[in-house]
C-alpha cells in the first residue's frame, strides 16, 4: 500500500506532500480545485503515458514519487528491485523534451517495467477506466479473474495449446511457400543436374577443355600446312610437284655447263634432289602420324563439351564451371529437401489437427467453468447490488459461445441486467451513470483478493449516486479498504465521512494545494459539502454527526432510514 506521495509540478501542483496511515482516504475539494492534477499524478506513476502539458507553470521537469509498504516478493524481478525492509520507492520524472524516466529503488527503468510492476500495486479507477472494464474483453477477464485458479490453469493450457496448434501452422505455411519458391527456382534444376552428370564436370573443367581446343586448333592449323607444303613438293593428283617436276627437267642440263661449273652444277642438283626427297619423306611420316579425322572430331568433341557447359551455365545463371559445379550441389540438395519436406509437411499437419483437437476439447472445460463461474458471480452480485439499493435489477454474466477458439477460449461474455416486466440488456447499453457506478462498484467487490491491486484509487466513483444509493456505496468502499488500500476523489459528504483519512485540495490562483484535515477544518469541508456553505449551523450538524457516525461500530443496512 501506499504510505507517502510527493508530487513536484504536476497539473496545477506545484508540490504536495501526502503522508497515508490509513486504508481508506478520501480526497475532496471544489470543482476545479485540482483533484484532477491528484489523480493524474497517480496515473503517471502506476506508468500510464505522460505529455509534457502535464508539466506545471513553466517548470521544466515535473515529478512524482511514492513509498509502498510491501513484504511481498515482486515476481519476475530482479533481487536489486525487490522490497527493501518492507519498503520500494518508484519515482517518475517528465520533461518538457517530452521524454519521461522511471526509477524502481532508485534504479532507471523502462517505462514498460515499470508499468508491470505497478499493475499488482496501483489501479486507477476513474470512470472512463470503469467503462474500458465493461467491453467484450473486459468482462472476458473479469469473469475469468473471479474463477481464480480453476479457470486460470485451463486458460493456461489452452493459451499454450493455441499459441502452439498456430505455431504448427504457421511453420506449414512457410514450408509450403518455401517448396513453392524452391519448386519454381528449381523448375530447369532437373535437366541442368542430369545433363551436367553426363559430362563429368570437375573443378576447371572449363579451362582444360578450352586449352584443349586451342591445341587442337593449332594442330590442325599446322597439318594443313605441312600438308600444302607436301602437295607443293609431292603434287596432287594429276598436278606434279616441285620434286617431280625438277627431277624431270633437271637431267641433262649439265651440258649447258663447261668445266669446273658442270661439276658445281651436277654436284648442286644431286644435293638439291636428295634434299627434296628426304623433305617428302619428313612430311609424309610426320603427315602419317596425325589423323586429321582425329583432329577434327576431337575438335568438335570438345567444341560441343563447351557449348553444353556454357549453355548450362546460362541455364543456371552463372559465370564458370566451379560456379556451375556449386549450383548442382546446392540444387541436388535443394531437391532433396522439397522431397523431404512433404513428409515434414504432413507431420506438421498431423500436429497441428491435435493441438487443435486438445484446444477444443480445453475451450468446452473453459466454457463449462466459465458458466458455472458466471452463475457464482451472479448470484454475488446480485447479493451486493442489493445493498447498493440495486434490488430492483437483476445481474447477470451471460456466456455466449463462439464458433472460433481463440486463445482465451470460444466464448463471449456479455453482463446484463435484468428489470421488470422481462427488461433485459447489456449493462454498458443501458445501466445510468449512478447505477453503472454501483455495478462497477460491486464487480471490484466480487474480485478475489489476489486479483486485487494493493491500492485503488476511485476517481468519483459515486457520480451520479446521492442519498441512500451515495451512502451504501460509501460503506461498500469503507468494506472494500479492508482488502486492499481505498484512495477515493469524491464530492459527496456522507462517502468522505466514511474515511480514515482526509486530504482536502484547495485553488488559489494558478496554484493548487493539497492539506490533511481532520478536527474542525474536516467538519468546515464535510459542512461545506453539505450546503456549499462550511460556516452554516445546520451544515456543521450534519457534518459532525456524519464524522460520529464513522467511530462507531459499522452500520447494519437495514436500520438506516432516509429522508427521500
Amino acid at each position: 500500500m501506499i504510505e507517502e506521495i510527493r508530487i513536484s509540478d504536476i497539473g496545477g501542483i506545484s508540490q504536495a506532500a501526502l503522508s497515508i496511515n490509513s486504508s481508506f482516504v478520501v480526497i475532496t475539494g471544489e470543482s476545479g480545485s485540482g483533484k484532477s492534477s491528484l489523480v493524474r499524478a497517480l496515473e503517471i506513476l502506476s506508468g500510464a503515458r505522460s505529455q509534457s502539458t502535464m508539466i506545471h507553470g513553466d517548470s521544466g521537469e515535473a515529478e512524482v514519487v511514492a513509498v509502498l509498504a510491501d513484504e511481498d516478493p515482486l515476481p519476475g524481478m530482479a533481487e536489486e528491485f525487490q522490497p527493501q525492509e518492507g519498503t520500494t520507492i518508484v519515482r517518475r520524472v517528465l520533461s518538457r523534451s517530452g521524454r519521461s524516466r522511471a526509477y524502481w529503488q532508485g534504479k532507471p527503468v523502462p517505462l514498460s517495467i515499470l508499468s508491470l510492476a505497478m499493475a499488482g500495486q496501483l489501479r486507477i479507477q476513474s470512470q472512463f477506466a470503469q467503462l474500458g472494464l465493461l467491453d467484450p474483453q473486459g468482462q472476458l477477464d473479469l469473469l475469468d479473474g473471479f474463477g481464480e485458479i480453476r479457470i486460470a490453469a485451463i486458460r493456461s493450457e489452452l493459451r499454450a495449446a493455441v499459441a502452439r496448434g498456430l505455431d504448427c501452422e504457421r511453420a506449414t505455411s512457410a514450408l509450403r511457400e518455401k517448396k513453392r519458391q524452391l519448386e519454381t527456382k528449381l523448375n530447369q534444376a532437373q535437366e541442368i543436374l542430369e545433363k551436367t552428370k553426363t559430362l563429368k564436370l570437375k573443378e576447371g573443367e572449363d579451362h582444360r577443355w578450352s586449352r584443349e581446343l586451342a591445341e587442337t586448333e593449332n594442330r590442325i592449323v599446322e597439318f594443313s600446312r605441312l600438308q600444302d607444303i607436301a602437295h607443293q613438293l609431292c603434287g596432287v593428283g594429276s598436278q606434279a610437284g616441285v620434286t617431280e617436276i625438277l627431277e624431270e627437267i633437271l637431267p641433262g642440263t649439265e651440258e649447258s655447263f663447261h668445266g669446273e661449273d658442270r661439276n658445281l652444277w651436277t654436284a648442286s642438283t644431286e644435293r638439291a634432289l636428295a634434299s627434296l626427297q628426304s623433305l617428302e619423306r619428313l612430311l609424309t611420316k610426320s603427315l602419317q602420324q596425325v589423323s586429321l579425322a582425329e583432329l577434327e572430331e576431337r575438335r568438335e568433341r570438345l567444341e560441343q563439351r563447351l557449348g553444353k557447359m556454357r549453355q548450362l551455365q546460362r541455364m543456371a545463371k552463372v559465370e564458370s564451371c566451379g560456379e556451375l559445379i556449386d549450383y548442382c550441389e546446392r540444387a541436388e540438395k535443394e531437391l532433396q529437401w522439397v522431397v523431404e519436406s512433404g513428409k515434414e509437411i504432413e507431420r506438421l499437419q498431423s500436429e497441428s489437427k491435435e493441438w487443435r483437437r486438445k484446444a477444443s476439447s480445453l475451450a468446452l472445460k473453459l466454457r463449462t467453468l466459465r458458466q458455472e463461474t458466471a452463475e457464482e458471480l451472479s448470484d454475488r452480485m446480485n447479493t451486493y447490488l442489493a445493498d447498493l439499493a440495486m434490488e430492483n435489477f437483476r445481474f447477470c454474466a451471460r456466456v455466449i459461445p463462439l464458433d472460433r477458439i481463440r486463445s482465451n477460449g470460444a466464448d463471449e461474455i456479455s453482463f446484463e441486467l435484468l428489470g421488470k416486466n422481462n427488461f433485459r440488456g447489456p449493462v454498458n447499453r443501458i445501466a445510468s451513470g449512478g447505477e453503472l457506478s454501483r455495478i462497477l462498484l460491486a464487480l471490484q467487490l466480487c474480485l478475489p483478493d489476489d486479483k486485487m491491486p494493493k491500492s485503488l484509487v476511485f476517481d468519483e466513483v459515486e457520480a451520479g449516486l446521492g442519498g441512500r444509493a451515495a451512502l451504501l456505496a460509501g460503506l461498500k468502499l469503507r468494506d472494500l479498504s479492508q482488502r486492499c488500500q481505498v484512495l477515493l476523489v469524491t464530492h459527496e459528504a456522507a462517502i468522505a465521512a466514511l474515511a480514515g483519512q482526509h486530504y482536502v485540495v484547495r485553488r488559489d490562483g494558478n496554484e493548487s494545494a493539497v492539506f490533511e484535515i481532520d478536527g474542525e477544518e474536516r467538519i468546515e469541508e464535510i459542512a461545506r459539502m453539505l450546503a456549499g456553505d462550511s460556516q452554516s449551523q445546520e451544515a456543521r450538524k450534519h457534518a459532525e454527526a456524519l464524522l460520529a457516525g464513522t467511530n462507531t461500530a459499522p452500520i447494519a443496512v437495514d436500520d438506516l432510514h432516509f429522508d427521500d
